[in-house]
């Protein structure tokens, strides 16, 4: 539970396909098989500081920046905010350990550097979000929520209602990147979905298949199933070309970090 509350705005600004391949690639855990609603509610505002941080490199001073990709920056002060909430989601005794904490340290700045690169790389291939379709996906999130819950869980995180929107553009952006350069060519072959079947949905193969999906997959028309099966292929490919791709990534940009802000930070 602790990994889970360190993921992204894991609400309904992807697909539950995207969330899950978000949290696999960061090594977040305990996401596979909790209601998204239980999810959202959870970590709704905890990484929209950065998403919202994200700023153009011209109005931030040298002497400010962590982290800069191409146009896009981190300030220390964004890192800071995202560092304190991602804290929460440890043990408090544990933070109080020098080695632990810089770890926890080392991880966000290579999660926040690793986001920079994907939006950089979205302005590379002209990936935008219309404002018709963010304001669409605003309707579908705000639908979801009883009443006035959506409100009441920004103002206890804390997050502006336009910071978080801006946090869901930057999320949209990032999920059509990983769409259009690592799922879109995904190849799924007839022996693909037949060994996927095998090991997650048979019941009869007791060493392999989940109980519950099995289950699930006993109540389920061919049609359906079979698109849940591509779904999950496509995301388990996405995930084994994720580390390759972002490193291809990351050879191609150049990425400074300030290096004497860096020390200061964790010295």
């Amino acid at each position: 539970m602790h990994d889970l509350k360190v993921a992204y705005l894991l609400n309904k600004t992807a697909s539950h396909d995207n969330l899950l391949f978000f949290a696999k690639t960061k090594g977040i855990t305990g996401v596979k098989n909790m209601p998204r609603k239980y999810i959202s509610f959870i970590i709704i505002g905890l990484l929209v500081l950065f998403f919202s941080a994200c700023e153009d490199s011209k109005p931030v001073m040298e002497s400010q920046h962590l982290i800069r990709v191409g146009e896009s920056v981190v300030t220390v002060d964004a890192f800071m905010r995202t560092l304190e909430m991602a804290k929460t989601a440890y043990p408090h005794n544990l933070m109080q350990n020098h080695e632990a904490y810089r770890a926890v340290q080392m991880r966000l700045l290579k999660q926040m550097t690793e986001e920079l690169i994907i939006i950089e790389r979205a302005k590379e291939i002209g990936i935008t979000v219309t404002e018709k379709d963010l304001e669409t996906k605003i309707a579908q999130i705000k639908g979801d929520y009883p009443d006035d819950e959506f409100e009441q869980a920004l103002l206890e995180y804390a997050v502006s209602y336009k910071s978080w929107k801006k946090g869901l553009r930057t999320r949209m952006i990032m999920d059509k990147v990983i769409d259009a350069e690592l799922k879109d060519g995904i190849k799924i072959t007839p022996e693909d979905i037949a060994t996927h079947y095998k090991k997650h949905y048979n019941s009869n193969d007791k060493a392999g298949a989940d109980p519950l999906l099995a289950e699930k997959s006993s109540q389920k028309k061919n049609s359906e199933l079979d698109r849940e099966i591509i779904t999950n292929i496509k995301s388990k490919k996405a995930e084994d070309a994720y580390v390759k791709w972002i490193e291809d990534l990351r050879r191609k940009h150049v990425i400074n970090i300030n290096r004497t802000l860096w020390e200061e930070m964790t010295g």
